[in-house]
C-alpha cells in the first residue's frame, strides 16, 4: 500500500517529477505511472491496483489532464472506491464544464508556476496528515475487501477475531469521515461478522450436543463408583464455567450488533440497520436467560430500522464503477441500468441478472427504453450512441458525435432517438432510414434532452444552463433568456407529464424550477435536499415529484425527496452514501429506482409500512387506556365521544355526548367489563360492555378531569375541577373525598397495591404532586417534598409497576422520577422537542415513554433514550398495552397510532420486508437463519 497515486497528463511530467521528490523527502510514497505504455488490459489492472492501494489519489489539473479519457477513467476508478480526492492546479486554462463533478466537491491547492511551491507543499501535507489513521483503515480494509471480491468472496479471506471487532468499531465510530466507507467494504465487514455469526451459532449447537452427551453420562454413572461421579461433577462445573462464558460473548455480540444498528440508522441506513438488528433477534434466541433491558433496546432499534426502511432491494452490476442511468421496462416487472464499467444491465425486480450489453469502449452515460420494450439505446462516453435488442443483440452504432455523448431519448413512438453531447449539438434519428439530424444552437456542450409526451416538442439544456425548444422537424422555437442557475453542475430537463410545463435544474442551487413552453421562469420551485440537485423525475401520475439531492461533503450521503405538484414534501428515501446519478419511476408509480455512485442500483418502495393508526375521532384525541385484559381499547376525543376499539383496529362501540355534555375522561373496571365514563358536568357513568346497562354516579359539581380504576378493586378515583378527588366503589359507595379549594386537580393516579392515589394541581404560585392515603384518613393528605414547584407546570405523572417511583412531565420538557417513599428525586432526563406532555410506565417496568413535539421517546429508568418514534403529531397521551406488546399514542389530529413493540410479529415484519433482497443477495440469506421460511408480505 501507498500513500498518494498521482493521476496527470504526461505534459506535466516535468512538476510531477518535483513533487515526487518532495514527497520522497517528507516521507510519503508515492505510485506513479511514469512510462506512455499501450493501454493494455493488464496496464489497466496495474492502474486500479495502484489507485486502490493509495491512501490518497492526487489529481494534477490542467488542460490536458481534464481533457483526458485515461485520466477520466482513473478518477471514476477513486470515486467508485470512495478514495480521498486531492486535486492541485498546475495549469489553468480548462472547460470547467469538463471537470469532473467530483473534483468540484474537493477543496483545491494551487501549484501553478506563479505559487510558492514550498508553500503550497506544505498545504498539501498538512491536508494528506489529516485523519490518517482513519484513512490508512480506509486503505487496509479496501484492500481486503477487493481482494475478497476478485476470489469470488472466499471465506477464509473475511476478517476474524479482534481485527473484525477493531474493524466494525472503525466502521461505527468513523461513520461521518471521509473517505466514506464503499459498499463493498460493508458488504466484506457485513459478511465476516455473519460468518462469525454462523460460526458461533454452529458451535453453540455443536455444545449443546456435547452437553446433552455429558448429562446423559452423568445420569450413567449415578450408581457407578464415587471416583466416577467426582470426575464427572468436575467436568460438569468446568462446562457450567464455559458456557457461562459462552453467553457472556453472545450478550456482547447483540450489544455490539444493537450499537452498530443504531449507528447505521443514524447514517441513513436502514436496511443494513436491518439485516444487523434481526441478527441480534437471532443471537438472542441462543441467549437462556433474556435480559430485558437488552431485548427493549432491540426491539426498539427494530422498530426504528423497519419503518425507516423504504429500500426493497439492491442490485450490484456495476461493482468498483459508477452506476450512471436507471430506467423501468414498460413492463414495470424489468429494468435496465448502466454504468462507467462500460455496461447495460437488465435486471428482474428480483435482482436476477438477465442480460448484459457490452460493446462500449468507455462508460454507459445513460439509455433509453423504447415505448414498446423490444429494444434500447445506450449513451457513451466513446462518442457512440448503440442500438440494442432486449436478448443483447447489437441493432446499430451511430458515431456521429465529435465528443461524449450524455443523454438519449426515445420519441413516445418509438421511431426517433434523440441524443446530446459535449461537441454542442443535438442528433435526430430516425430509426426507419437511420438518417441522422444535427440540431445546432448551443454555446456550450448539451447536457440533457427530453421529448414532450405527444411527440411534437423536445427541450434541451446545456451546461450554462441554458433551455431551448425545438419542434419534432428540429426547428428551433425558443430559447431560455436566462441559465436555470447562475453556477451550473448538473444541468437536467423534463416535460411535465401534461406537456405543459418544463422542469429544470442546473444541479448547484439544489432546486428544480418550473417553465412554461415559452421558456418563461414560474414562481414555483421545488427544493432538493442538501447543496446540489444531481437528478429528478415526475410520476406516471404527474402527482408525485422526486428530487435527488447531495449533502455538503462535511456531512455527505444523498437522499430523494418526494413532493406533491405544489411542492409540499411527502417523504424522503435515504440510504445512499454516493451521489444518485438518476432517478426513475416504475410504470405504475409504485417503486422508484436510483442508480449512484458507489455502483448500486436500488429499489424504493413508494408505500411503505407506517405504524398502525386507528382512524375515527373528528378533532384530536384527548385520553387513551387499554382494558386490563389487552383486549380492548378506549379513547376520548375533542368531538366529546369516547369509543371502544377491538386490537385489530376496529370500532366496536361508541359514546356519544349526552345531557351531561361531551365525554371527558375514560377507564376501565379491573374486570374489563365495565367502561367508567367522565362528563364536563361532573357526572361519572359506567357502562357494562356486556349487556349495554349504564349507571350513572353524580360524583363532582363541574367536569371530570380524570379516571382511575385500582388494579384488582375495582375502586374508582376521580378528580375534578371543582377542587376535588374522590374515592368510591363501583356501586357508587363514598370511599373518601379530598379537597383542594381553589385547585383546579386535573390527573388522577392509583398506586399499583391501591392503597394510595397520586393526584396533581396547580396554583398560581406552584404545581404539586400529592400522595394521599386515602383509606386510612379521608382528611389526611400530605405533600411529598420537591414535586413540582415554581413554573415547572406539571403535565402528566403515572407509577412504576412496582409502585416504588413516580414519574412526572412538566412544561419544561423535563422528566423527573421521584422516590415514592421519601419523595426524594431519583433522577431527571429531558428531551429537546418542547414540552412533555405524557409518559407512560412498561408493564415490566424497564421503560419509560414519554412525548414531546411531533416524537414519542423511550427512556429506561437511568435516562437513556432507547428509541424516538416520529409520528408527527402532538400526542395527547399515551399508554402500553397490558403485555407490553404495543404503545398506543393518542394525537392531535385524531387518530391513534399503534406502535408494535412485540418481538416476534417485528422479526416476521422485517424478514418480509427483506425477502426481495435477501432472494438476489443468497449469502446473506444463508446466515440470516431467523428469517428462513418468510416470504414478502408475510408477518407474524
Amino acid at each position: 500500500m501507498t500513500d498518494v497515486f498521482i493521476s496527470y497528463s504526461r505534459r506535466d511530467k516535468a512538476f510531477v517529477q518535483v513533487l515526487n521528490q518532495a514527497l520522497v523527502e517528507s516521507k510519503y510514497d508515492a505510485w506513479i505511472d511514469w512510462e506512455d505504455i499501450p493501454l493494455t488490459a493488464d496496464w489497466w489492472e496495474e492502474i486500479k491496483a495502484g489507485i486502490e492501494a493509495a491512501d490518497t489519489f492526487i489529481f494534477v489539473i490542467s488542460p490536458d489532464s481534464i481533457a483526458s479519457k485515461v485520466c477520466r477513467q482513473e478518477i471514476d476508478h477513486a470515486v467508485a472506491n470512495n478514495k480521498r480526492l486531492m486535486p492541485i492546479v498546475r495549469r489553468e486554462g480548462f472547460d470547467m464544464a469538463l471537470v469532473h463533478p467530483a473534483l468540484g466537491k474537493a477543496n483545491w491547492l494551487f501549484f501553478k508556476e506563479e505559487d510558492d511551491f514550498n508553500v503550497a507543499f506544505q498545504s498539501l501535507v498538512s491536508a494528506l496528515d489529516t485523519d490518517l489513521t482513519h484513512v490508512k483503515e480506509h486503505t487496509r480494509i479496501l484492500v481486503k475487501a477487493l481482494e475478497w471480491e476478485k476470489k469470488r468472496r472466499r471465506e477464509d479471506l473475511l476478517l476474524r477475531g479482534q481485527e473484525l471487532e477493531e474493524v466494525i468499531q472503525w466502521l461505527t465510530q468513523n461513520a461521518e469521515k471521509e473517505p466514506r466507507s464503499t459498499q463493498l467494504q460493508r458488504d466484506y465487514i457485513n459478511a465476516s461478522r455473519l460468518q462469525a455469526a454462523a460460526q458461533q451459532q454452529a458451535k453453540l449447537a455443536h455444545e449443546a450436543m456435547v452437553r446433552r452427551r455429558i448429562t446423559r453420562a452423568l445420569v450413567a454413572a449415578v450408581g457407578g463408583l464415587v471416583v466416577a461421579v467426582g470426575l464427572g461433577l468436575t467436568a460438569f462445573q468446568q462446562y457450567r464455567r464455559a458456557e457461562a462464558q459462552r453467553q457472556e460473548a453472545i450478550l456482547g455480540e447483540i450489544q455490539a450488533q444493537v450499537t452498530s444498528a443504531d449507528a447505521l440508522l443514524d447514517t441513513q441506513q436502514p436496511l443494513d440497520a436491518l439485516l444487523e438488528t434481526l441478527s441480534a433477534a437471532g443471537n438472542l434466541q441462543l441467549l437462556q436467560q433474556l435480559d430485558p433491558l437488552l431485548a427493549a433496546k432491540l426491539k426498539a432499534v427494530l422498530h426504528r430500522a423497519i419503518f425507516s426502511l423504504r429500500e426493497r432491494n439492491r442490485l450490484v452490476g456495476h461493482r468498483n464503477y459508477w452506476a450512471t442511468a436507471v430506467s423501468f421496462h414498460p413492463d414495470g416487472e424489468r429494468l435496465v441500468s448502466s454504468g462507467m464499467d462500460g455496461t447495460v444491465q437488465l435486471w428482474s425486480l428480483e435482482g436476477e441478472r438477465l442480460q448484459t450489453f457490452s460493446g462500449h469502449q468507455a462508460g454507459v452515460y445513460d439509455l433509453s427504453i423504447s415505448p414498446d420494450g423490444q429494444s434500447l439505446a445506450s449513451a457513451s462516453y466513446d462518442g457512440t450512441v448503440k442500438l440494442w435488442r432486449l436478448d443483447g443483440q447489437l441493432l446499430h452504432t451511430w458515431d456521429g458525435h465529435q465528443q461524449r455523448v450524455t443523454s438519449v431519448r426515445f420519441s413516445p413512438d418509438g421511431n426517433r432517438l434523440a441524443t446530446t453531447s459535449d461537441d454542442r449539438t443535438i442528433q435526430l434519428i430516425d430509426l426507419d432510414s437511420r438518417q441522422v439530424q444535427s440540431l445546432e444552437g448551443h454555446g456550450r456542450g448539451v447536457h440533457a434532452i427530453d421529448w414532450s409526451p405527444d411527440g411534437n416538442q423536445l427541450v434541451s439544456i446545456d451546461y450554462s444552463g441554458y433551455i431551448r425548444l425545438w419542434g419534432k422537424d428540429g426547428r428551433e422555437m425558443a430559447v431560455a433568456s436566462t441559465p436555470v442557475d447562475s453556477n451550473t453542475f448538473l444541468p437536467r430537463v423534463g416535460f411535465s407529464r401534461d406537456g405543459q410545463r418544463i422542469l429544470a435544474t442546473g444541479g448547484a442551487n439544489a432546486k428544480v424550477s418550473l417553465w412554461d413552453l415559452a421558456l418563461t421562469r414560474q414562481s414555483q420551485d421545488f427544493a432538493g435536499k442538501g447543496y446540489l440537485v444531481s437528478s429528478f423525475a415526475v410520476s406516471p401520475d404527474g402527482q408525485v415529484v422526486a428530487i435527488a439531492g447531495e449533502a455538503n461533503s462535511l456531512t455527505g450521503g444523498s437522499s430523494i425527496v418526494l413532493q406533491d405538484p405544489a411542492g409540499n414534501p411527502l417523504g424522503e428515501l435515504r440510504g445512499h452514501v454516493s451521489r444518485i446519478n438518476d432517478v426513475s419511476f416504475s410504470p405504475d408509480g409504485s417503486l422508484l429506482a436510483s442508480a449512484a455512485f458507489d455502483g448500486t442500483v436500488r429499489l424504493w418502495d413508494l408505500t411503505p409500512d407506517t405504524p398502525h393508526r386507528l382512524i375515527g375521532h373528528e378533532g384530536g384525541v384527548n385520553s387513551i387506556v387499554y382494558s386490563p385484559d389487552g383486549h380492548y381499547l378506549a379513547s376520548t376525543g375533542e368531538d366529546g365521544t369516547a369509543r371502544v376499539w377491538t386490537p385489530d383496529g376496529e370500532e366496536w362501540q361508541r359514546f356519544a355526548a349526552s345531557e351531561h355534555g361531551p365525554v371527558s375522561e375514560v377507564s376501565f373496571g379491573s374486570d374489563s367489563r365495565w367502561l367508567v365514563l367522565g362528563y364536563d358536568d361532573g357526572t361519572v357513568t359506567l357502562n357494562d360492555l356486556t349487556t349495554d346497562m349504564t349507571r350513572e354516579l353524580a360524583l363532582h359539581q363541574d367536569a371530570v378531569r380524570s379516571l382511575d380504576v385500582s388494579p384488582g378493586h375495582n375502586l374508582l378515583a376521580s378528580s375534578s375541577a371543582d377542587g376535588t378527588v374522590k374515592v368510591t366503589n363501583l356501586d357508587g359507595e363514598a370511599m373518601a373525598t379530598y379537597e383542594q379549594p381553589q385547585a383546579d386537580i386535573y390527573r388522577v393516579r392509583f398506586s399499583p397495591d391501591g392503597e394510595r392515589v397520586a393526584f396533581t394541581y396547580n396554583t398560581e404560585a406552584a404545581s404539586h404532586v400529592l400522595l394521599w392515603q386515602w383509606h386510612t384518613n379521608d382528611t389526611q393528605s400530605f405533600q411529598v417534598g420537591g414535586f413540582g414547584g415554581g413554573s415547572f407546570r406539571i403535565t402528566d405523572m403515572a407509577f412504576s409497576p412496582d409502585g416504588k417511583t413516580l414519574g412526572t412531565t412538566n412544561w419544561e420538557g423535563i422528566v423527573h422520577l421521584w422516590d415514592v417513599q421519601t419523595g426524594e428525586q431519583i433522577s431527571f432526563f429531558a428531551g429537546d422537542d418542547g414540552p412533555v406532555r405524557t409518559l407512560s410506565f412498561s408493564p415490566d417496568g424497564t421503560l419509560l415513554a414519554a412525548s414531546s413535539g411531533g416524537f414519542v421517546r423511550l427512556w429506561t429508568l437511568t435516562g437513556e433514550q432507547v428509541q424516538r418514534f416520529y409520528d408527527t403529531q402532538r400526542v395527547h397521551d399515551m399508554t402500553f398495552s397490558p403485555d407490553g406488546h404495543t404503545l398506543a399514542a393518542a394525537n392531535a389530529d385524531g387518530t391513534i397510532t399503534l406502535f408494535n413493540l412485540n418481538l416476534e410479529a417485528l422479526t416476521a415484519q422485517g424478514c418480509s420486508l427483506l425477502a426481495t433482497y435477501l432472494q438476489s443477495h443468497r449469502a446473506v440469506a444463508e446466515t440470516l437463519t431467523i428469517c428462513q421460511g418468510y416470504s414478502a408480505g408475510q408477518s407474524a
